[in-house]
């Protein structure tokens, strides 16, 4: 999922997947969850511990997508 190499998911790299999605429930007339509610999904499942870091935590923070709009793997820094 990581098209550019940098370790990092952007908001771009997850959009284009779920844009992929989006065409596939389409074509079986199924409504897609609008892309802003499934982020805030992933930001609720991945558990950021800071604000603008959101690799996977500890479930003790909360948190957003930082300036960058990245999601690092776990390990990247």
């Amino acid at each position: 999922m990581d098209l550019d190499g940098d370790g990092a998911l952007s908001m771009f790299e997850l959009e284009y997947f779920y844009e992929e999605q989006c065409r596939r429930l389409d074509s079986m007339a199924i409504e897609a969850l609008p892309f802003q509610d499934c982020l805030c999904q992933m930001l609720d499942l991945v558990k950021p511990r800071t604000e603008g870091d959101a690799r996977q935590g500890t479930g003790q923070g909360e948190g957003g997508w930082g300036e960058g709009g990245t999601a690092q793997g776990e390990g990247d820094g």
